[in-house]
Formats: C-alpha cells, structure tokens, sequence
C-alpha cells in the first residue's frame, strides 16, 4: 500500500473512532437526565480505563515490536485473544459490581458487561491491521463501526428508548460489526489458548528484546 493511502487510512480510522464516541455521548447528553446522565458517564470512564490498560499492557507493545515478529497475522491473533481474556475478566467483574452496587447501576453494569468484549476485541483489531500496514482496512473498520452505532442510535430515538444501557447497546452493536468486519477480513483469528505463550514470548519491559 502506497504511503498515501496509509495515510488516508490512518485518517479515515481516526475520524471514524472518534465519531462513533462523540454520536453516543452526544446522544446521552441529548437524552439522559441528569442523575442517568452521571452514571453513563462514570461507566463510559470505566470502559475507557479498560480501552487504555488493554493498549498500553497489550496493543502497543505489539505495535512496537510487531516490525521484528515474522508472522503478523499469528502475533495478531495472539495480541486479540489476550484483549478477549482480559475483556473477559473485566466483564465478569462488571456482573459482580451490578450485583453488589447500587441499583441505579445495576442495568449499566450489565451492558457494559455484555458490551466490553466487543469494544476492546474491535480495539485490538484495529492495532493489528495497523501493525500490517493496513490502515485503509482499519478505517473501513471503524467506519462500519460508526454507520451501525449510528443506525442504532437512530433506531433507539424513534422508539423512544433513551436508557443508558440502551446507549451502551449502541456503541457494542457498532463494535461487533467492526468484529465481524476483522474477523471476515482474516487480518488475525483470536487465540485465546495461547495468552500464556504470548506472555512469554512478549517480555512488555520497553528495552527486552524480542524472543525469536
């Protein structure tokens, strides 16, 4: 691919990410009072927090060290399936802190429990394409992701569904499709089994060198 259109790519995958995040909370701020308001957004900042902990102990380490690994698309597969564990255990901590928190939460919680694998699983996808020097396929990701959020979030007004957990639905529903999108695309399969062996063979101290 040619510098310009990586460069394209890197663009429209930017632009497309950050619309889809801008349409829901716009649309939560447009919708929600201002009690249901205060809970989107604290559990909007959590999935955020997991976005960045999965990027910066999994994601960008591969990023880096993804020019010295021979066979990206199997390295991608690893680095997604890590994402997957980890969005895994967070969900499930999600279950247990709707049960136990408040019942204001309760509903959110257990989207975002539904919806955490999608969004980081989506992530981590974009990472790899990147990594292979395809942006314009990232971009074509993301840019799915957006029309279905938006889609949804446009179904959910006409029908007068304006609950947090609904708009959390809408921003899952936009990254599943990005899932799908990535796994049709065959820029890596999710490995799940092989988290430990990625672990190993990835030392994330920045100056260890990678293992051959």
């Amino acid at each position: 691919m040619s510098g310009r259109k990586r460069a394209a790519g890197a663009v429209l995958d930017q632009a497309a990410s950050s619309l889809q995040n801008f349409t829901i909370l716009f649309a939560g701020m447009r919708w929600l009072d201002l009690d249901a308001l205060g809970v989107f957004a604290l559990v909007y900042a959590l999935m955020t927090l997991a976005l960045t902990a999965t990027r910066s102990l999994v994601l960008e380490p591969y990023l880096v060290r993804s020019t010295a690994t021979p066979d990206l698309v199997d390295a991608g597969g690893r680095a997604a399936g890590a994402c997957a564990l980890v969005s895994a255990v967070l969900a499930a901590a999600s279950v247990l802190a709707a049960l136990v928190g408040p019942d204001s939460f309760r509903s959110s919680l257990l989207a975002a429990a539904v919806v955490l694998p999608f969004v980081l699983i989506q992530d981590s996808y974009r990472y790899v394409l990147f990594a292979q020097g395809r942006q314009l396929s990232a971009g074509v990701n993301d840019s799915v992701g957006l029309l279905v959020s938006l889609a949804a979030i446009i179904g959910l007004g006409v029908a007068r569904h304006h609950g947090t957990a609904y708009l959390l639905g809408a921003w899952g529903l936009g990254c599943l499709a990005g899932v799908a999108v990535g796994f049709a695309d065959g820029g890596a399969t999710l490995q799940t089994g092989t988290v430990e062996g990625t672990l190993e063979r990835w030392d994330w101290r920045a100056n260890a060198p990678l293992d051959a």
